[in-house]
């Protein structure tokens, strides 16, 4: 029988090392790469362990301690005299001495209690959101999304944050006017028109903050809100010119791109005049009496202008 509880507790220690092996190399390793964080969880891990102490049971599994008791007295009933029975005394079991295997066994039991517990904390410290939480439903800015049978997501222009982000809403609406009430389909479908700055926003949203598709849409507005009170307005079309080394249509798009994010929009008579007035001469000269109502008529007077000079045949007074 002792031959067998040495055996078991030369097992229980070879095991209890080579934990201990595990738990400094895991230990070194923390103190690498975490530097003085390390000293806290050690703190902690050293209160937990006393805890754990303080719990473990007082014998090991299968251990009993012994009971003795002394033999009862008899005696004769035919004898008139008092006779006094003698009290069976049952030994306490917390009294019971414990035999030398039986304190290795409690000893190796608890350090293999301790660094098991010891393992287990620092492979949650490792592990544990350490990259925050990967869970899909809170990943997600609006959760229960049904997508239609059969819906494409439409051919967004791409907002980058550069320009009015009202005009990229109207538009993002106006393609997804079949969806118009549905908000969770309108706010999970949003990114798709979104890239790079604003693509990295979208995914910062908080989703406790976000429940309708005008939570999103104000939210959106108010982040880019900047881009709206820098909108060009008609002294900004006023103050434009023509370069040296644009031609005439190139300035020409160009100053209507512009025009066009003018608020309040322009009339086609004032967009026609106010253009004609940014022109030096010769192209002011010969346009400025045209009563032309159409953008590209323009565009083609100046075209021919433009030739005009290059041949020599109109003078240029610039040059």
């Amino acid at each position: 029988m002792d031959e067998q509880t040495n055996d078991q507790v030369q097992a229980v220690r070879q095991d209890v090392e080579g934990l201990k092996d595990q738990l400094a190399k895991i230990l070194e390793l923390l103190t690498i790469g975490r530097g003085k964080s390390v000293t806290g969880i050690s703190s902690q891990v050293e209160v937990d362990l006393n805890q754990v102490l303080e719990d473990m049971p007082a014998y090991p599994p299968g251990f009993t301690p012994q009971r003795s008791s002394s033999p009862r007295m008899t005696y004769s009933t035919q004898n008139p005299n008092p006779i006094t029975q003698q009290e069976n005394h049952v030994s306490d079991p917390m009294s019971t001495p414990i035999t030398e295997s039986g304190k290795k066994i409690l000893e190796e039991q608890g350090s293999r209690k301790r660094l098991e517990f010891v393992e287990e904390r620092l492979r949650a410290i490792e592990g544990a959101d350490m990259y925050g939480s990967i869970d899909a439903t809170q990943l997600c800015l609006i959760s229960y999304v049904v997508i239609p049978p059969k819906f494409k997501t439409p051919n967004f222009e791409k907002y980058n944050g550069t320009t009015c982000p009202k005009s990229h809403l109207v538009m993002y609406c106006r393609k997804m006017s079949a969806y118009a009430y549905d908000d969770k389909l309108l706010i999970h479908c949003f990114q798709d028109s979104l890239v790079g700055p604003t693509s990295r926003w979208y995914m910062q949203l908080d989703g406790s903050q976000v429940h309708r598709w005008k939570d999103l849409a104000d939210s959106f507005l108010k982040q880019y809100k900047y881009n709206i009170d820098t909108t060009p307005d008609r002294l900004d079309l006023q103050r434009m010119e023509k370069k040296n080394v644009e031609t005439f249509k190139e300035y020409a798009h160009r100053w209507r791109e512009l025009a066009v994010q003018v608020q309040p929009p322009l009339t086609d008579k004032e967009l026609m005049v106010m253009f004609i007035n940014t022109l030096r001469a010769p192209y002011y000269d010969r346009m400025v009496g045209s009563a032309s109502t159409n953008f590209s008529d323009i565009i083609t007077i100046g075209e021919r202008i433009e030739f005009g000079v290059k041949n020599g045949r109109i003078s240029d007074p610039a040059s």
